[in-house]
């Protein structure tokens, strides 16, 4: 199981300028749904990637709702693309 600091990295406030739809179902709605917690107006990339606020609330709910292999699946999509907007973080 993925430690909560590895998942935090991952979601160091992520959906970024890659496809969302290229992430598991059970955590497209994770970073949607979470985007009001994040302080950023609508889907900027750069802002979600470094947004603290956001990131608790996606962790827990990419958490609870993904299984493992989701949970990696989601991991290696927001760490390229957070890279890709120019926000790298480091699971």
């Amino acid at each position: 199981m993925f430690t909560k600091t590895a998942i935090l990295a991952l979601f160091a406030g992520l959906v970024a300028a890659q496809d969302i739809t290229l992430i598991p179902d059970c955590s497209r709605s994770c970073f949607i749904e979470n985007i009001p917690t994040s302080g950023c107006t609508g889907i900027d990339f750069v802002c979600l990637c470094g947004s603290e606020s956001y990131t608790p609330a996606v962790i827990a709910c990419t958490v609870a709702a993904c299984s493992e292999e989701d949970q990696a699946a989601t991991l290696e999509w927001a760490v390229a693309t957070c890279e890709a907007v120019g926000v790298p973080i480091n699971p």
